[in-house]
């Protein structure tokens, strides 16, 4: 079978956890004997064109066709950034080339979701992963602006005063009328004059209600979307999303690097880990603090796996809460190849983030590795952690809960084997696939029925 994956950026210059979960699904289908493929992103924000061009490549022995384009320049760039008519093109003459049996999308966030249309129109069954929350948010997280956690869409101008808070343009006329009168203003320009176009505000000025409009018909030309948790499922449903379309389906890892991971150290200092992008959504810094709060610097250490350079300025006040603990180590980015050595470097993960999640990968790669987590009390990583059988669930933003967990384990190391002892078996990218395999047999079957009965 030939399966095209399409998602918005693929290794090896973007380590985040759908890259990382798409390259799995790819290495695996081709380990089965299936001929996988992906077209991606990857570099959108540079460059003097709106219109992408395309580029060939391998990534460990897996076919890449990356797109190159800026969608600044974009005559409509919020539009444009989940429809984009080029990129739409290029998708459709690249499904001509290659006649994929299937087309698996694991990220819309930069090709848009123009290409899911594309592919119904060429007859191709279409499998979405649903890695955020990206079809109800322009930002993905659904975190507001100002960092609180948002519900869902309600209305384009509530959606327009969290997205301009990202815009220079819309903090100053704020400090002169209030949010909504500047929202309602510029939702009205950007209809009038696409003021959307100005710099400043390309990318945080549009009308999400229409946005949100387009993504449900989209979606409802999806065979079969699936949500790694049961709380992105649900708050899918809750907006008004087919649940006959959505299956819960937790993503599947591959673990080959568990063979050279090693065994268990036990005695010493415990040993704290963060391991992920260092990003304030992340919630970096609150690991920091409590580490700090909970005065165990003497019996344990916090180290720091992620690229600081990602996020120059963050990175200064992470150093800045770390300043003076040597207990605190940044031990930057990894290759892949080196991940079982990072995890074989920790005791205990911490997951700190301060938005939903979906269900971070980090925690089932910890889990795989006989590793606890301590992690916020939130979206689907309360899904995963059951409190004092595998791990240990503190409130969003808690500096003195996470403190309190920190303290608890490093005061009772027993406990730490206690709940070693309470992970489960994580659920594989083989697992997972062969579960996928049959799926995308009965879409391509369907699909044949319909084409034989004139249907299509």
């Amino acid at each position: 079978m030939k399966v095209l994956i399409a998602t918005h950026f693929f290794p090896p210059n973007h380590p985040g956890g759908t890259e990382a979960y798409t390259l799995g699904l790819a290495r695996m289908l081709r380990w089965k004997g299936h001929a996988s493929s992906v077209i991606c992103a990857e570099d959108w924000g540079k460059g003097n064109t709106w219109y992408p061009c395309a580029i060939d490549s391998e990534y460990e022995g897996i076919p890449v066709r990356r797109l190159y384009w800026n969608w600044q320049r974009a005559p409509d760039p919020f539009v444009q950034l989940y429809d984009h008519p080029a990129v739409n093109d290029l998708v459709a003459r690249f499904l001509q080339q290659s006649q994929p049996d299937v087309v698996h999308v694991t990220s819309c966030y930069t090709l848009g979701a123009g290409i899911i249309r594309v592919a119904r129109r060429a007859g191709l069954p279409v499998v979405l992963t649903l890695t955020d929350f990206w079809f109800l948010c322009p930002r993905h997280t659904l975190l507001r602006g100002d960092g609180t956690l948002c519900s869902g869409p309600e209305d384009a101008v509530i959606c327009l005063s969290c997205l301009g808070q990202g815009a220079r343009v819309y903090r100053a006329a704020t400090r002169l009328l209030p949010p909504a009168v500047v929202a309602r203003g510029l939702l009205l320009a950007d209809h009038l004059a696409g003021a959307n176009r100005l710099p400043g505000l390309r990318g945080y000025v549009g009308d999400a209600m229409r946005r949100l409009s387009y993504l449900r018909e989209v979606f409802d030309e999806v065979d079969v979307a699936l949500a790694p948790s049961r709380f992105l499922l649900e708050t899918f449903v809750r907006h008004g999303f087919p649940p006959e379309r959505l299956r819960y389906s937790p993503y599947g890892l591959d673990l080959s690097w568990l063979g050279t991971l090693g065994a268990t150290k036990t005695g010493g200092r415990l040993r704290f880990g963060y391991i992920g992008q260092i990003d304030p959504l992340k919630g970096v810094d609150i690991a920091i603090r409590a580490f700090r709060t909970a005065g165990v610097a003497d019996r344990a250490e916090l180290r720091i796996h992620g690229d600081l350079t990602k996020n120059p300025q963050y990175a200064a006040l992470l150093r800045q809460i770390a300043a003076g603990e040597p207990a605190v180590s940044f031990r930057g980015p990894f290759e892949r190849a080196e991940i079982a050595g990072v995890y074989a470097g920790i005791d205990v993960l911490i997951v700190p983030s301060v938005w939903y999640e979906n269900t971070p990968i980090v925690i089932s790669e910890a889990f795989a590795a006989g590793k606890p987590v301590i992690a916020t009390n939130l979206g689907g990583m309360s899904e995963v952690i059951r409190p004092g059988v595998n791990g240990l669930l503190f409130e969003r933003g808690d500096v003195d809960g996470l403190a309190r967990a920190i303290r608890q384990l490093t005061d009772d190391p027993a406990l730490i084997e206690r709940l070693r002892c309470g992970i489960e078996p994580v659920r594989t990218i083989e697992a997972e696939v062969d579960d996928l395999l049959d799926l995308y047999a009965s879409l391509t079957s369907r699909q044949e029925t319909r084409v034989s009965s004139g249907r299509v």
